[in-house]
Formats: C-alpha cells, structure tokens, sequence
C-alpha cells in the first residue's frame, strides 16, 4: 500500500508509473480481500464470545465499519489497477458488459 501511495503523489505518472500504479493496487487489493476473508472466518468462531458478551458489541460494531471500509479501499484499488493496465482500451458504458 505504501509503494502505490508514494507513486500515486506524482503529478504526471510516466506509462511504466501507470504500470506500477496498476500492480501496487492489484496487490493491495488482494491483499485487502485476504484479510477481510481472514477477519469474517475470525468473527464466525467468535460467536460464542459475542453472545455472551465476553467480547462488546461495540468491538463488532468496529469491526463492521473497518470492513465496511476496506472494502470501498479495495474497490477503489480494483479501479487503480484497470487504469494502468487498460490505457487506450474502451471502457464499457453503463448496462454494457454485464451478464
């Protein structure tokens, strides 16, 4: 995440900087999915904690906005990473492309 931020800052990314833009972000999402994937199989084993209240409801409560975010991160990554490896390539308009 660190490597696509400080290439983000440039003002006019070189074609090989849009690469690497695109690459950081694809890995940065990857590595987003995991770990939302890791946290949700961590929360079903912790249901029992739940309800019974050794763990708070507002720990979950964070938990939820944490992923929540993540996620929209992940989505704006997935995004970062079609514009590096996709220049010059139409894009499709809306109700186009879909099954």
């Amino acid at each position: 995440m660190r490597a696509l931020l400080q290439h983000l800052n440039q003002a006019e990314p070189s074609p090989f900087g849009r690469e690497r833009i695109a690459h950081h972000a694809e890995t940065s999402m990857r590595v987003i999915q995991l770990g939302l994937g890791a946290i949700g199989h961590l929360l079903a084993h912790s249901a029992v904690q739940v309800e019974d209240r050794t763990i708070p409801a507002e720990c979950m409560e964070s938990l939820g906005t944490l992923m929540a975010e993540l996620s929209e991160l992940a989505s704006v990554c997935y995004q970062l990473s079609l514009t590096g490896c996709c220049q010059g390539v139409p894009r499709p308009g809306p109700g186009e492309g879909k099954l």
